[in-house]
């Protein structure tokens, strides 16, 4: 799979064209908001999670002791 990055001022030339169909363009730009909000819920489990799993820690280590 390759992976594709796009720089910002090729954001901007997607969010001013006027080269694509607004179809297009739309399609597009809601498809990095999507993305976007995939990562920023993933990021805010993947911190709850560890500090679940550091509280599940910190109390075994109180038991064992």
């Amino acid at each position: 799979m390759t992976d594709y990055k796009a720089t910002p001022a090729q954001w901007r030339q997607i969010e001013n064209s006027q080269v694509f169909n607004a179809t297009f363009q739309a399609c597009v730009l809601e498809l990095r908001s999507r993305v976007e909000a995939l990562e920023e819920n993933f990021e805010s489990f993947f911190e709850s999670t560890h500090f679940c799993i550091n509280a599940i820690i910190d109390r075994l280590e109180k038991l064992e002791k």
